[in-house]
């Protein structure tokens, strides 16, 4: 995973001084030259640089890990975990140190250690996104997904403004039957993260999840079946067989979030019925969706699914359509999303100027987790005809 330069994240959201007033203008001065000298390469002069703010302000130990940073981009992965061993139970130390030492531990050829470093890390930071993500991608080199899904799902819950743990969470999911789940969690990445490459990617996998959702030619289930040709040919897959839990405490059958997702899915799915998929049709079947969603009372309120409640604002400030086609713009899509823009060149400037007095909202009570998604308790002669298993 890459390391992170802590001061340049400071620098660009934390208006706390780094430093006492008293030696503020000095320290960070030396600071963010040592990292503008790192960043341009310049690597001895940046240790020299960083040197004198660490002999001059002992106790700000932000100098020391710029000087591991330092010597990680220079692949000196030993030296970087002997400068942070020294300074990772200082006061002022953050969890980024915890993965900072961890990403050295990884990278010099200790991957147990690693881990290690960053459990112990989690214990004492245990809301810190960077270190759940951090461990999910150790259990994802071990090819352990359900471990690496764990941290990765804990990690979005927990600190629900880290976009990574959605990257990774979504990307997992949208290769999987389960490609519900990544959607809903790669298009919250996608509003914490916009224009970079890892956003880029997202798009295309999201573009393509949602095409593969829809089977426009299955296979028929029966020798009738096959012979009417009268039927329309078309199953609607965001997950897996839907199962529906029996709560013995209860004695009532618990449907679960892809039950009802599902229900205001397959209404809305008219709009996909014909090939080619396009984003026009995706928007159509998106717009239906939502409005199907919201109007079952039950499910909207018990589900309280922040990025619909998000995709709603966007619909009453007639910017849901907008938000859709940049949503899937991808390689695949480009001709036909530029061609709209081209035709409504004010959306454009509308939806960016509406997304960045809404950002996507990212407290506590916005968090997101399919774990966290507790299935809705009905009576067995409303379900019909669903596989059933016991639970808890």
């Amino acid at each position: 995973m890459k390391y992170l330069s802590l001061s340049a994240l400071f620098f660009l959201f934390i208006s706390i001084p780094l430093f006492a007033q008293s030696d503020l203008s000095e320290a960070d001065s030396l600071l963010q030259a040592g990292v503008a000298q790192i960043d341009a390469g310049d690597f001895d002069r940046a240790w020299s640089t960083l040197q004198i703010g660490a002999e001059k302000y002992p106790q700000h130990t932000l100098f020391r890990y710029e000087q591991a940073y330092a010597r990680m981009a220079q692949k000196k992965y030993k030296d970087a975990v002997k400068i942070m061993e020294e300074i990772l139970d200082a006061p002022d130390s953050y969890d980024q140190y915890y993965q900072m030492l961890g990403n050295a531990y990884d990278l010099s050829g200790n991957p147990k250690k690693a881990i290690e470093t960053y459990e112990k890390g989690l214990q004492k930071y245990p809301e810190s996104g960077v270190l759940h993500l951090e461990l999910g991608v150790m259990y994802l080199q071990k090819e352990d997904y359900d471990k690496a899904m764990e941290y990765w799902e804990g990690g979005l819950t927990l600190d629900p403004a880290f976009p990574s743990n959605y990257f990774h969470a979504g990307r997992i999911f949208m290769m999987t039957k389960n490609r519900g789940w990544g959607q809903i969690y790669a298009e919250i990445f996608l509003n914490l993260e916009m224009g970079t490459q890892r956003s880029q990617q997202v798009k295309q996998m999201l573009w393509y999840s949602y095409n593969e959702a829809v089977d426009l030619d299955p296979e028929p289930d029966s020798e009738e079946e096959e012979k009417d040709d009268s039927k329309e040919k078309v199953v609607f897959k965001f997950f897996d067989d839907i199962v529906v839990t029996y709560d013995p405490e209860l004695k009532e059958m618990i449907l679960p979030f892809p039950f009802f997702f599902s229900r205001s899915a397959g209404v809305a799915s008219l709009h996909l019925m014909k090939e080619p998929i396009t984003v026009a049709k995706l928007h159509a079947f998106r717009s239906g969706f939502l409005n199907q969603w919201f109007s079952d009372t039950i499910s909207a309120e018990h589900f309280n699914i922040s990025l619909y409640d998000y995709q709603r604002r966007l619909n009453e400030a007639g910017l849901l359509e907008a938000y859709d086609y940049f949503t899937f713009f991808c390689e695949e899509t480009s001709k036909e999303v530029q061609a709209w823009f081209e035709e409504h060149p004010e959306k454009i400037k509308e939806l960016a100027e509406w997304l960045a007095a809404n950002p996507y909202p990212v407290d506590q009570k916005s968090a997101f987790s399919r774990l966290n998604l507790p299935g809705i308790p009905i009576g067995k002669e409303e379900i019909g005809e669903l596989e059933m298993q016991e639970g808890e």
